[in-house]
């Protein structure tokens, strides 16, 4: 199932924005199996209601109006501005990790929505302010799939005739109406008049626990001694006194959180530490970290419940016409901590006098996560539902769905798939309709659909200390180790080896001498189809195998072992995985670079001309001429590197952090240098992730034989975040395969091959910081 979130998170450097649109996706993902949900972007200058900003004015008062003019005519250039670039980079780092999708959709293109998503979801938080009104988040002119709203936030407490005449009608046609605040449910029921169950639901941060946020930002503070935080929208000088107060009396560092929205003159006064550079992951550890919390923010208060910190709430703007307050107000009421809530600068003592009962809040918290969850799941098991119907075979997948492994054909009782190449050059299963009995088992058995709740992950680094094979491996020569001491114990190894034609695929190894065909990495998918069946022979003959390959790869040969029941002498690795590159793109790069030439040789991680950090992509020609690229400047390299050349399926991995099969995971060590310097030789060490006690079996069988020390998994997958994070599309990868699929071989190549000015400077000075020992020294401060 496909489900769409259109929500205020593309382009909107707002925290609690940011992280509800974090926290919905990832509920859905956690709780309904084989789901990819997107966070789409959406851009639109249209009002819904107010069709010009002069029509706008007409819901504030005159001095709102005045105020909102000052805005727009005084830019002010400020000291912060320098100062919240960082915060804007961490926003947008943020946003790229999560925003799965590359296209930014109009409002002209809204409709297409339909074709993509089984699902559409608006909301939550304020897309359902008058002022906030886009299309967009009413689903306007989107036909033809199920359209949900889950806690969807009007933020007024009355909509005027103009605003109702506009919202309702596009709101009657959601097929389920869930708000977040109780205010918006009696508006909503007042207008409706029972056509629509309107329910009421929690915003979505608060549907992730505390464990589950913590997990997410990691151990790492954001300061270290004890401290109260100021969150403030508005202009809180008028309360400063009493919060510094507090804290000096009570022995607590002041940090605040300057220019939540728009630059606050007064927040470049008083005396507290101005925390500038604070993205959505800073942001949370200085709430779970804190003391006390000074706020007037609704997810500053509900960040505090989530967190269990003593907070009290400020109202903002109370007195407009546009007062956003009935979301504190509501919110309060709900966790019965109204008495947080300080409406004048003399109730401030009176608040910090209270604590607050968390037995009780985290009862009421339980029952309303249980209350918001049987929403989504009312909303969305109707589209499960739906999507079981309709996906008889892997033909009804999209290409989003479907990692190309190929277990579908293989487990076909009537061996009516096969894998085809489409236009961007990778292989996709096509069913022959005529020989088909519908049985499911194809879509019973796709990889996509496992799961697997990992609790034992170690981690080491290490290295080969044979030289000659450190030097012609990837990495750190550790898998030569493996492979070679299973091999001299009676089993055989799977690997992905370059065919006569340098096109790639899996091959058996059990001979060490042959080993060097399936080592190195090969930046291109691997086939598989040769391989299930001689790998099923060797596991009925009950002789150990090892399989190495993708995590997609070693999920699909777990599978089918699964269905053999062979699985106890199956051993697999798998490695890091950025994504999987096109075999149509490589194919058509190497036709075109060695121009008639036969090829007899290639190395994608070729370590000989400049060290392990810059590697090369090495091809060697039949008359002894070669090619030799960096990686930074090589054309293939860099299509591949810049997130654009693959596969569709890998923007939605289902294998990252927990969810590997494998028993061990290899990668490389980059930063080694911030764990171990004595090893930052820039010859390659390895990083390797062992799961369970057959992964500590393939390292005991040669660990003698290694330069070994055990590290920190956290650590890692902060050094190498493709270990948990997917990799998000690339920019501009809708054109580079329209460009593949309608220009000629040459023509697309030449397109493709300059290299960007940017580029080679920043190639160069790396080169001349190498050279003169300033390259290291910055690896292991960055």
């Amino acid at each position: 199932m496909r489900v769409g979130i259109l929500t205020l998170f593309h382009g909107n450097n707002n925290w609690g924005g940011n992280l509800q649109g974090y926290a919905l996706k990832a509920y859905i993902e956690d709780n309904f199996k084989n789901t990819n949900v997107d966070l789409i972007k959406y851009r639109s200058g249209v009002n819904v209601i107010y069709k010009s900003k002069f029509e706008q004015m007409e819901q504030y008062g005159p001095s709102e109006v005045i105020k909102k003019i000052s805005e727009r005519i005084v830019k002010r250039k400020t000291p912060a501005d320098g100062l919240l670039k960082k915060r804007n980079e961490l926003f947008e780092q943020f946003q790229k990790c999560y925003l799965t999708n590359d296209h930014v959709y109009t409002d002209e293109e809204l409709s297409e929505l339909a074709k993509e998503y089984d699902c559409l979801i608006c909301g939550s938080d304020q897309i359902w302010n008058p002022n906030v009104a886009r299309p967009g988040y009413f689903l306007k002119g989107i036909e033809g799939t199920r359209k949900v709203s889950y806690a969807a936030s009007i933020a007024r407490d009355r909509l005027s005739d103009k605003e109702a005449s506009a919202m309702i009608p596009l709101i009657e046609k959601f097929d389920f109406i869930s708000v977040r605040e109780k205010t918006a449910k009696e508006i909503l029921d007042g207008y409706l008049k029972g056509k629509k169950s309107v329910y009421e639901v929690l915003d979505p941060a608060l549907m992730r626990t505390r464990e589950q946020w913590s997990e997410f930002i990691g151990t790492e503070r954001y300061e270290t001694e004890p401290y109260a935080l100021m969150f403030f929208f508005s202009d809180s000088s008028a309360y400063r006194s009493r919060i510094e107060a507090y804290c000096h009396n009570h022995g607590l560092k002041l940090i605040g959180i300057p220019h939540a929205a728009t630059y606050i003159k007064s927040d470049e006064a008083g005396n507290y530490e101005k925390a500038y550079d604070v993205g959505p992951v800073e942001f949370l550890r200085l709430f779970r970290d804190a003391s006390y919390v000074f706020t007037d923010s609704f997810h500053g208060s509900a960040f505090s419940i989530i967190f269990q910190r003593q907070f009290c709430v400020f109202e903002r703007d109370k007195n407009t016409k546009t007062s956003k307050n009935s979301r504190l107000y509501d919110l309060l009421a709900k966790f019965q901590v109204s008495d947080r809530l300080v409406r004048n600068a003399e109730d401030v003592d009176d608040v910090l006098r209270k604590e607050i009962d968390y037995l009780k809040v985290k009862a009421i918290l339980e029952k309303e996560r249980t209350t918001s969850g049987e929403f989504l799941k009312s909303a969305l098991g109707h589209c499960e539902e739906k999507q079981k119907k309709k996906e008889v075979t892997v033909a009804d997948f999209q290409k989003k769905s479907c990692c190309g492994c190929g277990l579908c054909a293989q487990v076909c009782p009537k061996k009516c798939i096969e894998l085809r190449q489409d236009n961007e050059g990778f292989y996709y299963p096509v069913v022959n309709q005529d020989e088909c009995i519908k049985c499911g088992r194809c879509v019973q058995k796709c990889v996509q659909t496992m799961q697997n709740d990992q609790t034992l992950m170690d981690a080491y680094i290490g290295y080969n200390p044979d030289e000659s094979v450190r030097k012609d491996s990837s990495s750190g020569g550790i898998f030569n180790a493996i492979a070679s001491a299973f091999i001299d114990n009676g089993g055989v190894v799977f690997g992905a080896a370059f065919d006569d034609d340098y096109s790639v695929r899996h091959v058996r190894i059990e001979n060490k001498e042959n080993l060097s065909r399936i080592m190195k990495s090969k930046y291109v998918q691997s086939d598989l189809k040769y391989i299930f069946d001689v790998l099923a022979e060797d596991l009925k003959k009950g002789r150990p195998v090892l399989f190495t390959g993708t995590p997609c790869q070693v999920a699909a040969v777990c599978q089918f072992a699964d269905g053999l029941r062979l699985r106890e002498k199956l051993y697999t690795i798998d490695f890091i995985c950025h994504g999987v590159p096109s075999p149509g793109v490589w194919k058509s790069y190497l036709n075109y670079i060695s121009k008639g030439s036969e090829v007899h040789e290639v190395n994608f991680r070729d370590k000989s001309h400049a060290g392990w950090h810059d590697y090369y992509l090495h091809i060697k020609y039949g008359d002894n001429s070669q090619l030799n690229e960096s990686h930074e400047l090589n054309t293939y390299m860099r299509l591949f590197l810049s997130d654009r050349n693959i596969r569709p399926a890998c923007y939605y991995c289902n294998f990252k952090s927990g969810n590997y099969m494998s028993d061990l995971t290899l990668a490389d060590a980059w930063k080694i240098e911030k764990e171990y310097e004595p090893w930052a030789d820039d010859k390659g060490t390895s990083l390797f992730i062992i799961r369970g006690h057959k992964g500590e079996a393939l390292l005991a069988s040669c660990d003698s034989h290694l330069k070994l020390r055990k590290s920190n998994y956290e650590f890692w997958s902060k050094m190498n975040p493709s270990l948990v994070i997917r990799t998000q599309v690339g920019g501009g990868r809708k054109k580079l395969f329209s460009d593949f699929s309608e220009l000629d071989e040459s023509t697309f190549w030449k397109k493709y091959s300059p290299i960007p000015r940017k580029k080679k400077i920043r190639y160069i000075a790396k080169k001349v910081a190498k050279v003169t020992g300033i390259e290291k020294a910055l690896r292991k401060r960055v």
